[in-house]
């Protein structure tokens, strides 16, 4: 569907609400996937997807209706409407819940997230390929069962009651292969993928070596006695523990009352040597949008700085509840 389709779409679906005397949010999204999965020397999956979803928070009387639609014919769309001011209807009443964000058009405006590719099928076959018959090439490696290449194409638009109209589109690449070690009768096994916005930024033999060097490392490995060390991370492993605290800068949760930061804002809640700042960009990011689930606008917060917690992550709800302002964190 054209951005044009999709925009009189959402209008005619918006305008429909209003007859409702309701107010709502509306996201579509529409996604093209391709695939390739290499298997002891034969291209052994050729996979060509498509999906598209449409998805509405309506809100009438303080109350909540959330629905959503994987068809965007005018029966399942009045259908998904429905499903919505009825589930409303058993909502519990929410005074914090509304369409605060006006007239935002914003449409992210990154070259770099969405550039055209125009590689032929053929070389992105022989990446697959190559994949597995380089990884079994690498010294005592008896197996690579994962080898795989795979791209994603992705259209979004988020409208909504007050005159927001957002736009967001993107595409990606990425591939994937893994090792078997064996050696003195020992195994260990590492997988792991790279990911890009271009084919020619993938680098096939960087990561067989990287994967390798990991599975090679891990074979004398043995139990580690329990106490203290030093540890270096990596990268993906260093988010990876973060993750696991990423509760403690929920707006939501703090609003639900099970964070159990929620009134230390101000306060020092880690070590003055920890400072987490979320950036709208990073150059090479794969998470890169200029706005938020309900259309405002994202900016670079300071989460903590020196060890005190400066702010939570909040939606327009969660900001109404404490009576601070959103700072662009919405999510659905």
């Amino acid at each position: 569907m054209s951005q044009l389709d999709m925009n009189q779409l959402l209008t005619r679906l918006l305008d429909k609400v209003a007859d409702l005397n309701a107010e709502a949010d509306i996201i579509a999204n529409q996604e093209k996937a391709f695939s390739l999965k290499a298997d002891k020397g034969e291209l052994g999956e050729y996979k060509v997807t498509s999906s598209q979803q449409l998805g509405i928070r309506l809100i009438k009387e303080g109350r909540v209706g959330i629905a959503y639609s994987e068809s965007l014919d005018e029966l399942a769309l009045d259908a998904m409407l429905q499903d919505a001011l009825d589930a409303s209807r058993f909502a519990k009443v929410d005074p914090d819940q509304r369409i605060s964000v006006a007239n935002s058009r914003i449409t992210t405006d990154c070259a770099e997230i969405n550039q055209p590719d125009t590689t032929p099928v053929e070389e992105k076959i022989a990446l697959a390929l190559r994949l597995e018959s380089d990884m079994l090439a690498m010294p005592d490696v008896s197996g690579a069962p994962y080898n795989s290449f795979f791209e994603g194409e992705s259209q979004l638009w988020l409208a909504n009651s007050q005159g927001t109209l957002c736009q967001h589109g993107e595409f990606s690449v990425g591939c994937y292969t893994s090792a078997l070690v064996e050696r003195d009768g020992r195994q260990s096994m590492h997988s792991q993928g790279q990911y890009g916005r271009r084919f020619d930024e993938l680098d096939s033999q960087a990561l067989i070596e990287q994967i390798y060097a990991i599975a090679d490392g891990l074979l004398p490995g043995e139990a580690v006695p329990s106490g203290r060390y030093s540890v270096i991370f990596s990268t993906n492993r260093f988010a990876s523990l973060f993750g696991c605290f990423q509760g403690v800068l929920s707006g939501k949760w703090a609003q639900q009352g099970i964070n159990p930061w929620r009134s230390k804002v101000g306060q020092s809640v880690a070590s003055r040597w920890l400072t987490l700042e979320s950036r709208v960009y990073m150059p090479g990011g794969m998470n890169i949008k200029a706005f938020d689930g309900e259309g405002a606008a994202s900016s670079d917060l300071l989460l903590i700085g020196e060890g005190e917690l400066k702010t939570l992550l909040h939606n327009s709800a969660t900001a109404r509840h404490f009576g601070v302002a959103s700072n662009g964190s919405a999510a659905r």
